[in-house]
This record gives structure tokens, C-alpha cells and sequence, in this order.
């Protein structure tokens, strides 16, 4: 279970952001894999530990204090719009 809830985070987050940051509410997770996220520490540890071995080339960082939030390497989202300053 914890790898597909990875995969669905990493895929979901990087064909679905503009800016290369995504969130994912727990609530969703729950309701598609039927977990108790965050209370099952355990879960939520092993997800992320999941990430950051199988897709180093892909998530820069993610917090998981109020949900899921994964920033990507903006090459690997094919929906990513570069902001121009001025």
C-alpha cells in the first residue's frame, strides 16, 4: 500500500501543478486507500521515506504536517508554467 500511495502522490502531483508544488489533503489519500492518515505515523513515515529513495530525481522536498505538500523539479511536470519577473 505504501508504494501506491506514492506513486499516486508523485503522479498526481507532477502531471497535475503549474508551479512545481502540490497538496494533497490527507482526507483524499484516506478515502482512496482506506487509511487514517496522519494518525498512522508508521504509514505516513514509510510514504515519505518511499519518496525520497524511489524519486530523488523528482521530489525536492515534502512536508506532511497538515497534508501532503511535495514541491518537484519543475523539468519533470509537463504542466509547469515559467513565471516572468519584471
Amino acid at each position: 500500500m505504501v508504494k501506491k500511495i506514492a506513486e499516486y502522490l508523485v503522479e498526481t502531483g507532477i502531471n497535475s501543478t503549474t508551479t512545481g508544488n502540490w497538496h494533497i489533503d490527507f482526507d483524499e489519500i484516506n478515502a482512496k486507500f482506506g487509511t487514517t492518515l496522519p494518525a498512522d505515523n508508521d504509514v505516513l513515515e514509510k510514504v515519505q521515506d518511499y519518496i525520497f529513495t524511489e524519486y530523488p530525481d523528482k521530489v525536492v522536498d515534502m512536508d506532511c504536517s497538515e497534508d501532503f505538500d511535495l514541491i518537484f523539479y519543475t523539468d519533470c511536470c509537463p504542466n509547469y508554467i515559467e513565471e516572468n519577473e519584471p
